[in-house]
């Protein structure tokens, strides 16, 4: 089975979901978002791996949004 992953990390919470091929709902999970944007992004990967039961290998797109770099630009 192919499978399609999003992650949005936010300023509080970092959603991540799984669809399948044809974007059909698998599953999905909010966890918090961390200062270190990529253990926020690993923790939401393999919660929502966990919780669908879904086989990485499966995993053949993968999307990230994030505001992290331009808030740092903005904040300079």
């Amino acid at each position: 089975m192919t499978l399609k992953l999003g992650i949005d990390v936010g300023s509080t919470h970092t959603d991540a979901v799984i669809l399948s091929a044809r974007n059909e709902f698998v599953g999905a999970v909010k966890t918090p978002t961390t200062p270190d944007v990529t253990t926020g992004v690993v923790n939401g990967l393999d919660a929502v791996l966990q919780k669908t039961g879904a086989d990485p290998s499966e995993v053949k797109l993968a999307a990230i949004g994030t505001t992290h770099c331009i808030n740092a630009i903005v904040e300079r």
